[in-house]
C-alpha cells in the first residue's frame, strides 16, 4: 500500500439556510469540488482537470468520484466514501472524502498574493423578506 503525505478532506452534514433563495441543503460532491478548487487557486496551476482517467482508490464510491490532475499528473482524488466503507463504520449519511498529494501540490509555484481595496459598502447576507409572514388577506 502506497503512503504519501496528503491533505485529507472530509465533509458530512448540511449547510445552513442562507435566506429564502438558499434553503438548507446537504453537502454534496460539488461543495467538495469547490474546496479543492479553492486550494488550487492558491497555486499557479494550469490545465487543471477533474476526470475519471484512472480507476478510483478502493475507499471511493465507484461511480461518484473525480481525479484531480494538473497537466495530466494526478494531484489527488475526492468523492463519496465507498458504501461498504461507510457501512463498516455505521455511517448513515453521505460522507464525502478526498486527498491531495502534497508532494505534487508543492511542486506548483504559489500565486502572488494580490491586495484589494475593501469596499465601503459591505454586502448584506440576510434576506429580509424571508422573515416576513404570509400576507394577511383583506376579504
Amino acid at each position: 500500500m502506497e503512503e504519501r503525505p496528503a491533505l485529507a478532506l472530509g465533509a458530512v452534514g448540511s449547510l445552513p439556510e442562507q435566506g429564502a433563495m438558499h434553503p438548507a441543503r446537504s453537502i454534496d460532491f460539488h461543495d467538495v469540488k469547490g474546496v479543492v478548487e479553492q486550494v488550487l487557486a492558491r497555486f499557479q496551476a494550469s490545465a487543471v482537470t477533474f476526470d475519471r482517467a484512472e480507476a478510483a482508490p478502493a475507499w471511493l464510491h465507484p461511480y461518484r468520484y473525480a481525479r484531480v490532475a494538473v497537466e495530466g499528473v494526478t494531484l489527488g482524488w475526492f468523492g463519496q466514501l465507498h458504501p461498504t466503507q461507510a457501512a463498516a463504520r455505521k455511517m448513515k449519511e453521505q460522507v464525502l472524502v478526498g486527498e491531495l498529494y502534497l508532494d505534487q501540490l508543492y511542486k506548483l509555484p504559489l500565486r502572488e498574493p494580490v491586495a484589494q481595496e475593501i469596499s465601503r459598502y459591505q454586502p448584506v447576507r440576510r434576506d429580509f423578506f424571508a422573515h416576513i409572514g404570509p400576507r394577511a388577506s383583506h376579504g
